[in-house]
């Protein structure tokens, strides 16, 4: 299973509670916790990807959850940086719009 605390469609804590009842029943259900980073904290498709081809090929739970890790980290950190660009952005080209004075005079010279 893999969860994103603070998941808007599906709260971790039914989430949670279905894991606990499987885990109850006699099933052995790894919980990945995750970052998404779309709006709604729900787009964990890649990260599902990445454990259902772990579980293909056998691999262990905690080769898994490395990996879903490491891809975490390297999405989140992408994420950050798209926001800062976008802010930077904004502030460039608002800076580009305002009149730079003297620039008028000294073109007449």
């Amino acid at each position: 299973m893999v969860t994103d605390k603070a998941d808007k469609r599906v709260p971790a804590a039914q989430q949670i509670g279905f894991v606990d009842r499987l885990r109850r029943a006699g099933r052995q259900v790894p919980q990945l916790f995750v970052e998404a980073t779309d709006d709604l904290r729900h787009g964990v498709g890649a990260y599902t990807q990445l454990a259902v081809a772990g579980c293909i090929l056998n691999r262990p739970d905690e080769e898994i959850a490395k990996a879903i890790a490491t891809l975490n980290r390297r999405k989140v950190d992408y994420n950050q940086r798209r926001q800062r660009e976008t802010k930077d952005k904004a502030t460039i080209q608002a800076a580009a719009r305002q009149p730079v004075e003297g620039l008028a005079t000294a073109a007449k010279k």
